[in-house]
């Protein structure tokens, strides 16, 4: 899919279309869960080819402002946004308990099923915009009210 259409960012139409605010239980919600997300970024593939944008191995280590990669290259860096990428794994999260028999994170809008532990821009959270820097917030806000109920 593009990322812009008529010169707005296609996150702009999905909140507009109230897609990101689709939850997981509505009729919206269900049916896009059931087509899976799309792909964006017609405009990255041409950025590489015009080599604007240089894809680099993964980072194994960073000291001040420099970074590493697996190749063995540095970079110095002002900022870092960490993407996750398009699959959600958890090799680092050593608690069986916490998943469920397909892998997936047991969790009630973030809420796991081990105390004190919590999750925050999970791909359907709660909405479609749940993993997104636009709809992070509504999330972590229920979580914060959780919190507090829980602290009374």
């Amino acid at each position: 899919m593009p990322l812009s259409i008529q010169n707005k960012s296609i996150f702009w139409w999905f909140d507009k279309l109230g897609i990101l605010k689709a939850n997981t239980d509505s009729f919206l919600g269900k049916r896009i869960q059931k087509r899976g997300d799309p792909i964006f970024g017609y405009e990255l593939k041409d950025a590489i080819k015009r080599k604007e944008v240089t894809i680099k191995s993964k980072v194994i280590a960073g000291k001040d402002n420099q970074i590493t990669f697996g190749d063995l290259s540095t970079l110095n860096v002002n900022n870092i946004i960490w993407a996750t990428g398009f699959e959600s794994k958890y090799p680092w999260l050593e608690i069986e308990e916490v998943f469920n028999e397909k892998g997936q994170i047991i969790h009630s809008r973030g809420v796991s099923n081990i105390k004190g532990l919590y999750f925050i821009g999970l791909p359907w959270q709660y909405r479609r915009g749940s993993a997104l820097m636009q709809g992070v917030g509504f999330d972590a806000e229920f979580i914060v009210q959780h919190l507090k109920h829980f602290s009374e």
